[in-house]
């Protein structure tokens, strides 16, 4: 009987642990992609928060009219405009999936007046939210400029 020499190939054993080690960078990857989609909400719905204070401050200066902006539950906010003695809403946007106002938010309004300049309800008023692990805070000035932390 001839014996033969190493054939070329790799044996069951070898296959396994390669499979092992990838499924184990997959799993660690997707773990990180997770936490990373879950920051990613937090950031997005900071930046569309500050980007609508930026906004109706804008259309406050150019059209003469007061705008403001009014948290209505814990992830709803509405945009509206004066008209006349009333608030006419022009949109209502919610924050992003798993990220909500952090209490107590109730009533928590910025409004801005023809000159651009603010008044808050409460005094001092800063927005803040979180998906329970991340927090970020939104704190409007009088002159309109806000800052993010």
């Amino acid at each position: 009987m001839k014996r033969r020499e190493h054939a070329a190939g790799f044996t069951l054993i070898e296959v396994f642990i390669v499979l092992a080690v990838f499924g184990i960078l997959a799993g660690l990857a997707s773990w990180g992609l997770a936490g990373l989609r879950q920051r990613e909400a937090v950031d997005s719905s900071v930046f569309t928060l500050q980007q609508d204070i930026n906004r109706i401050r804008t259309e406050a200066t150019k059209d003469g009219d007061s705008h403001r902006l009014t948290v209505l539950s814990g992830s709803q906010y509405a945009l509206a405009r004066r008209s006349g003695a009333t608030w006419v809403t022009q949109a209502t946007k919610t924050l992003s999936s798993g990220v909500a106002f952090v209490a107590p938010y109730t009533n928590y309004t910025v409004e801005f007046d023809s000159r651009g300049f603010a008044t808050f309800s409460p005094a001092g008023l800063t927005f803040r939210v979180s998906d329970g692990t991340t927090t970020k805070s939104v704190m409007p000035a009088m002159s309109g400029i806000s800052r993010v932390w």
